[in-house]
């Protein structure tokens, strides 16, 4: 039985096992051998605007990013099953009349021992600016092609993609076709 499905009742609390020892002793101890994971990640982004000096700034809008995922506990030390991640991302947006683009380039788990390719992702999205947004996704994720489309309307948000996900240990062995797909309100 599941830890979280576990019932414990009065006998639970009140009884004796085979040694003549209370079962509330055994409850007690399951209690001090679970233990208690927290989330964190730490991340910084920069719109560059030091770099505001350079010609073609204004048009290609560039950001950086930089991400430090899963880190375990206060004392900074990776969590059981968990492995801490940097992640590290580059993007411009250059914009065409209506047409809002994004190229953005991204390199995850750089410091985890695994094939270079399938630390890379890299992707492109073009949206017409219109009252009703269309946006084309297309791009490069783990050695894989990807893709994915959105319609935004006023109140809905319609998106859909397609991908692979590397699922072996080896970059390009063992990817796994995956869909997917979101409806989301604005209200």
């Amino acid at each position: 039985m599941d830890q979280a499905d576990q019932r414990i009742d009065a006998t639970d609390v009140l009884g004796t096992d085979s040694n003549g020892d209370p079962l509330i002793s055994a409850q007690i101890k399951n209690l001090k051998d679970m233990k208690f994971g927290l989330g964190v990640d730490f991340g910084l982004k920069s719109n560059c605007a030091f770099l505001k000096f350079l010609p073609g700034f204004d048009f290609l809008k560039p950001q950086i990013g930089l991400t430090w995922q899963d880190i375990g506990n206060p004392s900074f030390q990776e969590a059981e099953g968990n492995p801490q991640t940097i992640n590290a991302g580059i993007a411009i947006h250059p914009d065409f009349w209506i047409l809002k683009n994004a190229v953005a380039l991204d390199f995850r788990e750089v410091n985890v021992d695994k094939d270079f390719i399938s630390k890379v992702h890299f992707g492109i999205e073009s949206v017409l600016d219109l009252p009703v947004n269309v946006g084309l996704r297309a791009g490069l994720s783990q050695g894989y092609i990807t893709g994915g489309a959105s319609v935004d309307l006023w109140a809905m948000k319609i998106d859909a993609a397609i991908y692979y996900e590397e699922v072996g240990i080896k970059a390009q062995r063992d990817g796994s076709l995956r869909f997917a797909g979101t409806v989301s309100f604005n209200i």
